[in-house]
């Protein structure tokens, strides 16, 4: 389950971009994922008995697993709020688009609200460790977070708002 974000303790925070790319995803598991999975539940039940039957289990899993994420981003849509500009362009905040170096190289993010956060796509939530300790510092400003049992100083080279 997605946690909200503190400080909206009873909504999600979301980018413009993040509600549309919610939007879609919702769309595409009613519309589209939603018919497949039950072709395929009816094409399985075809093969017989379904106790045996590891396609008709396989099929019944991804529904629940399609049908327990479609719940949770009605559960999104109806409660969240989007994050707007705060004022200042030069420090990070929620929709920023950051470069930040470390002695690792230097890496690309986005502050997201948690119901966003992927940091794989570098989408990092304001309320994460990493997000937390950048949000609110400007172009040039370092910050020490703890990563595992390392502390890793960022240096935040840009910002765009």
């Amino acid at each position: 389950m997605i946690k909200k974000n503190r400080d909206f303790s009873n909504k999600f925070l979301l980018t413009k971009k993040g509600l549309e790319a919610l939007k879609e995803e919702y769309s595409n598991k009613v519309n589209i994922q939603r018919k497949s999975i039950n072709d395929d539940i009816n094409r399985a039940r075809l093969e017989g008995d379904l106790s045996e039957n590891g396609a008709y289990s396989a099929a019944m899993l991804e529904r629940e697993l399609n049908e327990a994420r479609i719940s949770e981003i009605e559960d999104i849509l109806k409660n969240y709020v989007i994050a707007t500009d705060r004022g200042d362009d030069n420090i990070v905040q929620i929709g920023s688009k950051i470069v930040v170096k470390s002695d690792k190289g230097e890496k690309t993010l986005i502050m997201v609200g948690v119901s966003e956060s992927n940091p794989m796509e570098g989408k990092i939530s304001v309320d994460s460790p990493i997000g937390a300790a950048l949000v609110k510092k400007k172009k040039g400003d370092s910050v020490n977070v703890t990563v595992g049992d390392d502390i890793v100083e960022y240096t935040i080279l840009s910002i765009e708002n």
